[in-house]
């Protein structure tokens, strides 16, 4: 009976294999955990903020939410009882020159799931139009309003904002011109 040439190192590769197989990490999988929704909140530059609130909706079943908060590595995980659909969302409180604001956060995938499970990672976004409305943005909105009766073309009003420090995620900001809509149009609203 002939033997192979390396049995003890094909024994070797073969047990590495196995390991690293068996050894393998759920948590580097991007795909959902059965019966968790879990996911990610960062910032505008990538980093993990920690104790966001993570809200899983119940869209069932009216005000019975499952909450949680990020941990420091901007983690979270919920388990998802019973056979229902789902609906996730999520916000930080921030101080920024002495008051404090609430931010709503980005998702990543704003579609509904099941109590199967599902990965919904959120991040901070200063500006840019919100996916569920095409007059939502995020940041703020200025309001133009003029009396019954007046004169004041608002489609020839030019708003310069200059930041005069740094934007509230800590960025340098630079200076926004923007001038004002005819009413009733698109660009009235933006």
């Amino acid at each position: 009976m002939k033997r192979g040439r390396y049995p003890v190192l094909s024994a070797c590769i073969a047990g590495s294999l196995l390991l690293i197989l068996a050894c393998s990490n759920k948590e580097t999988d991007d795909g959902p955990e059965k019966g968790y929704a879990t996911g990610t909140v960062t910032d505008t530059q990538g980093k993990p903020i920690a104790g966001a609130e993570v809200v899983i909706d119940n869209t069932m079943i009216y005000n019975s939410n499952l909450l949680t908060n990020s941990d420091a590595q901007g983690r979270y995980k919920v388990k998802l009882n019973g056979n229902f659909t789902w609906a996730a969302s999520a916000s930080f409180k921030k101080n920024y020159n002495g008051k404090k604001y609430q931010f709503q956060l980005a998702s990543d995938n704003d579609n509904g799931f099941t109590s199967d499970g599902a990965v919904r990672n959120f991040s901070w976004k200063l500006t840019g139009q919100r996916p569920e409305s095409s007059s939502s943005f995020y940041g703020s909105w200025i309001q133009l309003q003029s009396s019954f009766g007046s004169t004041i073309p608002a489609e020839e009003v030019d708003f310069i904002l200059s930041p005069d420090g740094p934007l509230v995620d800590g960025s340098t900001g630079q200076a926004i011109t923007k001038r004002g809509g005819a009413p009733q149009t698109y660009s009235y609203y933006k």
